[in-house]
């Protein structure tokens, strides 16, 4: 009996092609973009495990010592920090959560979402899938697909420009200057306004809480942040809410360190 076996950028690079064929389809038929953007975050994923084996054979595993599970989505982040350093920025680590925020939705819940929050969305994680595998994998994937496969990327490219160049237009409008406009979860464009807590997205409706860091004092999205457990002291829980990457970075135990801030 013959063995298939497909390697991880081929295996990637196949989860893609089904992603741009989905996407068409999705133009007639809207409930392909769930199919869509699976497919797009399973690209995306081996993509992500190629780069850590790359680096080490066994840091695509979850526990080193083992191989049996592989890393998840968000598991791989603080690796790939680790061993590209920064030229896994800020944009990249937001666009890996999207991704898996995006599964999450679509797997394990009921969804909505109107037709530009979904194209925007997905084009957005198809421009961060691009941009990987061409800086830090040296491949070209958009050039080895079939023509339509092509000109659907351009079109999707595009779409999303024109919603760029709207919702910019729409906010100098209302007069919402850059620094109350931040990068939007959803669809991946400057359009979600922060200005007099709106906190929401002018081109998909996307909405969301915005939270400042315990530790670092970072103003961020609520889905950036984790509720650290920080020990019993004088019978009370204590938990700080803190940001990714203070999360990442924690070299210290957050128990011990409660302790010496509520005991001295």
């Amino acid at each position: 009996m013959s063995k298939l076996r497909i390697a991880l950028l081929d295996n990637s690079q196949g989860f893609f092609q089904h992603a741009l064929r989905s996407a068409i389809d999705a133009e007639m038929v809207d409930r392909e973009w769930k199919y869509a953007i699976l497919f797009m975050v399973q690209a995306i994923e081996l993509a992500l495990k190629e780069a850590l084996v790359r680096a080490h054979p066994l840091l695509v595993f979850e526990d080193v010592d083992k191989r049996g599970r592989t890393v998840s989505l968000l598991k791989a982040v603080p690796r790939l920090q680790s061993t590209l350093g920064d030229r896994i920025d800020k944009k990249d680590v937001d666009a890996i959560a999207s991704a898996a925020r995006w599964r999450n939705d679509l797997v394990h819940h009921e969804f909505e979402g109107d037709t530009d929050h979904l194209k925007s969305g997905f084009g957005r994680l198809m421009g961060f899938y691009l941009e990987f595998c061409r800086e830090l994998l040296g491949h070209d994937v958009a050039g080895e697909v079939e023509e339509v496969l092509r000109k659907e990327i351009l079109e999707i490219e595009g779409y999303r420009n024109h919603l760029s160049e709207r919702a910019r237009l729409n906010l100098d409008r209302e007069g919402i200057t850059a620094p109350n406009v931040w990068e939007c979860p959803g669809c991946g464009i400057e359009a979600f306004v922060v200005q007099g807590g709106r906190n929401q997205c002018i081109v998909c409706g996307y909405s969301e809480r915005v939270l400042a860091c315990d530790e670092c004092g970072t103003i961020t999205f609520e889905r950036g942040f984790e509720k650290v457990y920080c020990g019993n002291h004088k019978g009370l829980d204590a938990y700080r809410l803190v940001c990714l990457d203070c999360l990442y970075r924690g070299q210290e135990d957050w128990e011990e360190r409660n302790a010496r801030e509520w005991y001295g």
